[in-house]
C-alpha cells in the first residue's frame, strides 16, 4: 500500500467531527427560489456545511508524453518551493535516402526552440545544456513526469542567457524572415557526424535515423535562483521554429542547410523535479496531514502537490429531504509572494482506495455546469456537485476523498493557496452549500 492510500484510509476512519450546520436566514439567497411564482415558493432549507477536512499530498507525477508544450527552466517560489523542468525529444529526418552531396563539411549547428508561454521572470538567464539520449524513447508510450532516459555525459552544446524570446519580433535567417526564437548552438562535431552518414542506411528513412540518433535532452543547469526568481519557459516543439538545423557546404556548393525536425510523430517527454525543503507552511502541511490544512491548503501543478478534502457524515442528512443543489465553494487566499498566476479553472475528482482518480457523475451530466472556474468577484472556485452529494447522502456510492486538479496542470505552471475550514477570515473558509426541499 502506498503512503497516499494509507493516509486516505486512516483519515476516512478517524472519526472526523460532524459538519457544522448553519441555516440561511435570507430566503432570497436560496438558489432557484426566484424561479417560482410569488406565494408558491417551495419549502426550502439551506445549510452551510463547514467542517470539511482538507490536506495536501505530493503527487508522484503527471502525464508527460505528447503534451501541447514542453517546459525548460528553474523557478523558486517562496510558498511552493523549487521547480526544475527539462524535456526529452526525438528529432527526425524530413525525407528519405538523404545524400548531402560531394564531401559535405559542417559550418554550424543550431537547435531552434519557439516559446509559447512563460512562467515567472521572462528576463531571467539560465545555463542550458543539450545532451544526446542513448536510450530508446517510444512515441506511443504513456510516460509520466518522473521518467528519465540515459544520456551521454558530455553535452552536444551549452548556452548561457535568457531562454525566453518574444516571437512578436522577426529575424532574418538565410534570407528568410521568421518570428524571433531561441537559438542554441550545438557542437560542430555533432553536425559533422550527421553529415558523415550521407548515402548510408542510417538516412534511409526517419525510423532508421532514430536507431542511430535517439533524441535530445535539454536541461537548465543553473544554480538555484533566489526565492521569487527564475522562470519556466514552455516551448512548442512541433512548430516550424523548433528543429535542429545543420548549416554546411560541399565541394560544389556553399550555404546549404538541412533540418532535423520535431514532428507530431516524435516522442516528447517533460521531466519535472520539485523541492519543498525551503518552504514553511507547505512543508508543515505535507508533514502532518492530520492537523494541517485547517487554515490553508495548497495546489501546485506540474506534479507538485494536490489538495484533498473529506466530507464526512453526509448520510446523516437523509432526513433533510430532497437535495436540490450542492455547491462547493473554495475561496482563494491572496498570496503576497505570488510568482506565477493561479489556475483559471480547477477540476474535482474522487480518489479511490488505490489512489486512482475518478470523475464525479456531475462531470458526465454537464462538464461546463460542474464549474470550477475562478471567479474574480468572489475570489473563489465554485463547483456544482449536486448529483455526487445526492448519491453519497442516499448511500448509493462510497463517500470517497475529493481532490482538486488544475486544468492543464501537466504543462501550465500554476499555483494557488486555498482557504481551509479554520481560516481566521470566515469569508475565506471552504464550505459546502446545500439546498433541500423539506419533506
Amino acid at each position: 500500500m502506498n503512503i497516499h492510500s494509507l493516509k486516505l484510509q486512516l483519515l476516512l476512519f478517524s472519526g472526523v467531527a460532524a459538519f457544522v450546520l448553519g441555516s440561511c436566514k435570507d430566503e432570497s439567497s436560496v438558489l432557484g427560489l426566484d424561479l417560482y411564482p410569488e406565494g408558491d415558493q417551495p419549502n426550502i432549507e439551506a445549510l452551510n456545511l463547514r467542517n470539511i477536512h482538507s490536506y495536501v499530498v505530493t503527487e508522484d507525477s503527471v502525464v508527460a508524453a505528447g503534451t501541447g508544450a514542453n517546459l525548460l527552466g528553474i523557478l523558486n517560489d517562496p510558498e511552493f518551493g523549487i521547480t526544475h523542468a527539462s524535456f526529452y525529444a526525438q528529432v527526425r529526418t524530413s525525407s528519405n535516402n538523404i545524400d548531402f552531396g560531394n564531401n559535405p563539411i559542417i559550418d554550424s549547428v543550431v537547435l531552434g526552440l519557439g516559446a509559447v508561454n512563460v512562467f515567472g521572470d521572462s528576463t531571467y538567464a539560465h545555463d542550458v545544456s543539450i545532451y544526446e539520449v542513448v536510450e530508446d524513447i517510444s512515441d506511443d508510450s504513456s510516460y509520466y513526469s518522473n521518467v528519465s532516459f540515459q544520456i551521454e555525459p558530455t553535452p552536444l552544446g551549452t548556452y548561457s542567457g535568457s531562454i525566453y524570446v518574444d516571437g512578436s519580433d522577426s529575424i532574418s535567417i538565410g534570407g528568410e524572415e521568421m518570428p524571433n526564437h531561441l537559438r542554441l548552438p550545438l557542437d560542430n562535431s555533432f553536425g559533422q557526424r550527421i553529415l558523415d552518414q550521407s548515402g548510408l542506411s542510417t538516412l534511409d528513412d526517419p525510423d532508421a535515423f532514430l536507431e542511430y540518433f535517439k533524441g535530445i535532452y535539454v536541461r537548465a543547469e543553473s544554480s538555484t535562483p533566489a526565492q521569487g526568481a527564475g522562470n519556466l519557459i514552455a516551448f512548442g516543439l512541433t512548430g516550424n521554429l523548433s528543429k535542429i538545423t545543420l548549416y554546411y557546404h560541399t565541394d560544389d556548393q556553399d550555404s546549404l542547410s538541412f533540418d532535423l525536425v520535431i514532428s507530431d510523430n516524435s516522442a516528447r517527454v517533460n521531466h519535472y523535479e520539485h523541492d519543498f525543503s525551503n518552504t514553511v507552511e507547505l512543508q508543515a502541511a505535507l508533514n502532518d496531514t492530520a492537523s494541517a490544512g485547517k487554515d490553508m491548503f495548497y495546489l501546485k501543478s506540474l506534479g507538485g502537490v494536490r489538495p484533498i478534502i473529506l466530507l464526512p457524515n453526509l448520510v446523516d442528512l437523509q432526513e433533510k429531504g430532497a437535495l436540490n443543489n450542492a455547491h462547493l465553494v473554495v475561496p482563494v487566499i491572496d498570496n503576497p509572494n505570488e510568482v506565477v498566476d493561479q489556475p483559471t479553472r480547477l477540476s474535482i475528482v474522487q480518489i479511490d482506495s488505490t489512489g486512482k482518480s475518478l470523475f464525479l457523475p456531475d462531470f458526465f451530466d454537464n462538464e461546463v455546469l460542474l464549474g470550477g472556474f475562478y471567479s474574480e468577484s468572489k475570489n473563489a472556485y465554485t463547483f456544482n456537485i449536486t448529483r455526487h452529494i445526492h448519491q453519497v447522502i442516499q448511500e448509493e456510492v462510497e463517500n470517497r476523498p475529493l481532490a482538486f486538479v488544475a486544468n492543464g496542470g501537466a504543462i501550465l505552471a500554476n499555483h494557488v493557496i486555498l482557504g481551509g475550514v479554520n481560516h481566521p477570515d470566515p469569508s475565506k473558509r471552504i464550505r459546502l452549500e446545500l439546498y433541500f426541499t423539506k419533506p
